[in-house]
This record gives C-alpha cells, sequence and structure tokens, in this order.
C-alpha cells in the first residue's frame, strides 16, 4: 500500500493555533483506499484556561472487517464494506499550577458500515464467498463526558480523579 498526506500546525504561543492533517493510504486490492482530514482549532484564553476543538472524518472504501463469529460451526465471516466515521471532541483544560488542573471533554462519534459482500474466513487464511442472506449494516453513535482532576503532589506522584460517562447506541438501520 501507498500513503501520501500532509500535517500543519500553527505557533501554540499565540491565542488561536490550527493544527490540519490530511492524508490518502490506497492499497494493492481491488478499489481499496482510505482518506482522512483532521482539523483541530485551539484558543488559549490565558496562561491558565485553553479550549480545544478537534473534528476527524475517515472514509474507508471496500475495507474488509469482521462480522460474526459462529461458536457451533467454529467459522468467521468477514465483509467487504465501506466504513466512515465522523468525531467531534471539544476539551477545556484549566491549569491552577503547573502541576495541579481540572479538564473537561465532550466527545461525539458515529461510525457507519456499509456491507456488500460476505467471506468466510478459512483456517489456511484465505476467504471463499459466503452468500449472506441479513444485512450487517451498522451505524454507531456514542457521546462521551470525561472530567478529570489532575494533581502531582511529588515528583512521580500523582493523583487523578476520573468522572466519565457515555451514551451508546448501535442499530442496522444506516
Amino acid at each position: 500500500n501507498y500513503r501520501y498526506g500532509g500535517f500543519i500546525s500553527s505557533d501554540y504561543r499565540k491565542k488561536v493555533a490550527l493544527d490540519i492533517s490530511l492524508n490518502h493510504r490506497v492499497f494493492n486490492e481491488n478499489n481499496r483506499n482510505t482518506f482522512n482530514i483532521h482539523v483541530s482549532p485551539r484558543w488559549r484564553v490565558n496562561n491558565r484556561l485553553s479550549f480545544v476543538y478537534d473534528t476527524h472524518y475517515e472514509d474507508r472504501v471496500d475495507d474488509i472487517g469482521f462480522v460474526h463469529y459462529d461458536f457451533v460451526g467454529d467459522t468467521i465471516t468477514l465483509g467487504r464494506r465501506n466504513l466512515q466515521t465522523i468525531s467531534n471532541t471539544l476539551s477545556g483544560v484549566y491549569k491552577f499550577t503547573n502541576k495541579m488542573s481540572l479538564s473537561l471533554r465532550g466527545r461525539h462519534y458515529w461510525s457507519r458500515a456499509t456491507y456488500y459482500g460476505y467471506y468466510n474466513l478459512e483456517k489456511d487464511g484465505s476467504l471463499t464467498e459466503y452468500k449472506h442472506q441479513d444485512s450487517h449494516d451498522v451505524s454507531f453513535n456514542a457521546f462521551n463526558i470525561d472530567v478529570v482532576f489532575f494533581w502531582q503532589f511529588a515528583p512521580g506522584s500523582e493523583l487523578n480523579i476520573v468522572y466519565k460517562n457515555a451514551v451508546l447506541k448501535s442499530e442496522n438501520a444506516i
């Protein structure tokens, strides 16, 4: 496979900074390729408070991925699929001192897989086409909130108090 891309980042010492990356990966297999873009603006309110918004988009075309394991027949089913993923994260951190901070992060993750071919994984690692009747298309959503209090109270010793909450939903309807 071949991968090419680029990354640019501005000066974090400024009030506003920006990171951008772009990548494309082409595989020597059917029409398989991956494209992703990542954009992350940053805002430093002052030396104690800062915010970062991070967005990431990825498109995988003609990807092969796990579908199902049949315990009775000891068979693994893989599927040829198109996979799209979008992730958005907003985070903020307040630094009380250089050894104590409080951060808050909210993240929404969405991914959908659309299958158009199924295969059995053989013992020798090869794939054989499998006429599968059921659709395994899936849409997955996750929303997470994290709050972290960090305190380095001695060299090499730190205390982290963490609160995490997540709402997840996975369904076959795209």
